[in-house]
């Protein structure tokens, strides 16, 4: 839940102030204390068009509050024991400086559909007023989630070094600043006795073909086993099928010490949890897997994203924010192969044993294929380049490949014989559809397309790459040809492919929302694109480098339901990228 507490500003000299929030104590013997201090450097201003943007060399993100300024911050993470209780968050700023500014500081814009042009729009009664913005001092915000495979506490502060006038057009900025947390460790054990890693949850119908995966798994030490999820609704209460399976995830974690979870089925089999999210004047159900995945809320108590009780999960409205509280850290690794028929999940598990026990050391995993275009022609920015640009920057060691329009190679032809070269990763940022991708040259209004029915020209066997589609639609689970018949989202059709295609991917539900521009990758499925592969490390779990995606989503931008929700894992969480040595 996120904490925002405002300190009124009684003087134009802001910075000499103090922010602190002071919880009550509970027991002052067991108190854990963390200091840090900040240096801040002069705030650097660049004119863009008619507005100004400022830059902070210790800002590490953004207030991001759509059509008001758009204010460097510096945010600091602190990982906590589980079930902490945080007793006092005290921030003191030191130091006065000001800024005459020429031009407004550009607001932030609105979080894009994919596929929509965007435009920037000023809140004119912030603009035109003289109260400080913003006028919190520091917010902080608590959840519960996991981290390098530990149960923890995440406690995100965000503090405000920058300030804005927007009536006078001053910035005023501090010197330095220090920040003083005291906790309260809460006595958390781990007491789980079995020891297992991986449960796979899927109907029986699937067991046979399953215990090929089961069996390889634990002949690398992965410890996995079987849940028929009739057992579960017959021996775990709750309110529908997904909150019982919900359940039965959280007595795995307690009592088995699961980390990983792989849910087999189509949503005939395993059912996913769909949310209420409101977006301006319009509504969506918004499927999601993170559900199953967020078991704890900041307290270390069940999370059941319907805090208020109507059975209606994770309510969310774009003017109001979470209606629900929905903790949104995951506390278990979790993906998902959607498989309707043995003769897929035969070709999937396949790929995952052959994968696991023959990528490491290949020359071709080295490779890395960035796709792109420019999504939002005429934008000054050619998007899906410049954010696939980056992940190449990031991807140290492996040999980019890039397939973009402005080089004329974003053709299904030319994507099709890269891929079948062979490759450890594939990034593409762009549009998404059910059956497939596209985008455009630069600053052209015309799409160059990938679509399904290109798949059986990718002859990569079994050089399979792990994909990422920032994009829309692509992950969706729920589409039926005339109402009837299931057709599977691009994301899965991928992964099932034979004799080709990739082992694992990641994709969007519903439609996918972006913010990239001349200030850098600030949000939406950019800024989950980009940090995925900035997690990579080698031997590294794909469903870890999501979490931890998705973790940086929460502490460094902010807790978008929307973005976090609807990017959900087709495949093996367990998956080791590179395969095992």
């Amino acid at each position: 839940m996120k904490k925002i507490f405002t300190i009124l500003i009684l003087q134009i000299l802001v910075f000499s102030t103090i922010g602190a929030i002071a919880i009550p104590e509970l027991n002052r013997l067991d108190e854990k204390v963390i200091n840090e201090s900040i240096i801040i450097s002069k705030p650097i201003t660049k004119e863009e068009s008619e507005f100004l943007t400022v830059s902070l060399e210790e800002g590490n993100s953004y207030l991001l509050e759509p059509n008001k300024p758009m204010i460097p911050i510096v945010t600091r993470v602190y990982i906590l024991p589980f079930k902490s209780e945080i007793k006092s968050v005290d921030i003191n700023y030191y130091g006065n400086n000001e800024i005459l500014l020429t031009k407004d500081i550009i607001p932030a814009k609105t979080p894009t559909p994919i596929g929509m042009n965007v435009k920037i729009e000023k809140d004119i009664e912030i603009y035109r007023n003289s109260e400080i913005f913003p006028q919190d001092k520091f917010a902080y915000r608590t959840g519960s989630g996991i981290s390098n495979n530990e149960h923890v506490l995440f406690l995100t502060v965000q503090c405000y070094p920058i300030c804005y006038n927007p009536g006078e057009n001053i910035l005023y900025y501090c010197d330095s600043f220090e920040i003083e947390i005291s906790y309260n460790e809460g006595g958390y054990e781990n007491t789980a006795g079995a020891g297992y890693d991986l449960v796979v949850i899927s109907p029986n119908v699937f067991s046979s073909i399953l215990q090929k995966l089961i069996d390889h798994k634990n002949s690398y030490g992965v410890n996995t086993y079987f849940k028929d999820v009739k057992e579960i609704y017959n021996e775990f209460s709750g309110r529908d099928k997904p909150e019982q399976i919900k359940n039965y995830i959280r007595y795995a974690i307690e009592n088995l010490d699961i980390s990983y979870v792989l849910l087999v089925g189509s949503l005939d089999h395993i059912p996913i949890r769909s949310t209420a999210i409101g977006w301006k004047h319009s509504s969506m159900d918004l499927p999601t897997d993170l559900y199953y995945a967020d078991i704890y809320n900041e307290s270390g108590d069940f999370c059941t994203w319907d805090s208020n009780n109507n059975n209606i999960f994770g309510e969310y409205n774009w003017d109001d924010g979470n209606i629900d509280e929905v903790d949104l850290y995951a506390d278990v690794y979790l993906g998902r192969i959607p498989c309707q028929k043995n003769l897929d999940l035969n070709i999937v598990i396949k790929k995952i044993i052959h994968y696991e026990n023959n990528a490491y050391g290949s020359d071709w995993f080295k490779r890395i294929l960035l796709l792109g275009g420019d999504t939002f022609p005429n934008h000054g920015i050619i998007e899906g380049e410049y954010v696939t640009s980056r992940i190449a920057e990031e991807m140290d060691g492996f040999n980019p490949i890039f397939l973009w329009t402005s080089k004329n190679t974003f053709k299904p032809l030319k994507i099709n014989s890269e891929t079948t070269k062979g490759a450890g990763f594939i990034s593409y940022s762009g549009h998404g559809y059910i059956h497939g991708f596209g985008t455009s040259p630069p600053n052209v209004e015309r799409r160059i397309e990938y679509f399904t029915w290109y798949l059986p020209g990718m002859f990569n066997g079994n050089k399979l790459p792990i994909v990422f589609f920032d994009a829309c639609l692509t992950a969706t689970l729920d589409h039926k040809l005339l109402n009837i018949i299931n057709f599977p989202g691009f994301a899965y059709s991928i992964v099932k492919k034979p004799f080709g295609g990739a082992v694992a991917s990641i994709g969007a539900t519903r439609v996918a929302f972006t913010d990239v521009d001349w200030q850098g990758i600030n949000g939406g499925a950019g800024y989950l694109n980009l940090h995925f592969f900035m997690n990579y490390e080698k031997g590294i779990s794909v469903s870890e480098m999501l979490t931890k995606a998705q973790n940086d989503y929460i502490n460094y931008v902010f807790e978008d339901c929307i973005t976090l929700e609807e990017f959900i894992l087709i495949g093996d969480p367990s998956l080791k990228t590179g395969g095992y040595p």
